[in-house]
């Protein structure tokens, strides 16, 4: 299930390290990463629509949660799960209660 970001991600050349390779993933797998819901919860306070929509602006610069979650949805992806099985693993992995 797509979560609908209609946005292009922003270029990982405007980023360094960690970031800009986070900002590949996203640039190289936006399919992938739409299909993810943030544990960061943005959705909720900023509005996003998956994980991919933090790729579309700067959130993810500054949110470890969303760098996490699109390094750990990639390795799942390339170990041969399908989308729903990394989403299922991404939950498990990041899923907490709200407080």
């Amino acid at each position: 299930m797509r979560g609908g970001e209609n946005r292009p991600t922003l270029s990982p050349a405007k980023f360094t390290g960690t970031v800009a390779r986070a900002y590949k993933i996203a640039e190289q797998n936006p399919v992938l990463l739409d299909s993810m819901y943030c544990y960061c919860n943005c959705k909720e306070t900023i509005g996003h629509k998956s994980l991919l929509s933090c790729y579309a602006d700067t959130h993810a610069v500054s949110c470890g949660i969303c760098q996490d979650q699109a390094f750990f949805a990639l390795s799942q992806y390339k170990s041969g799960k399908n989308i729903i099985e990394v989403r299922k693993a991404v939950d498990a992995k990041f899923w907490r209660p709200l407080s």
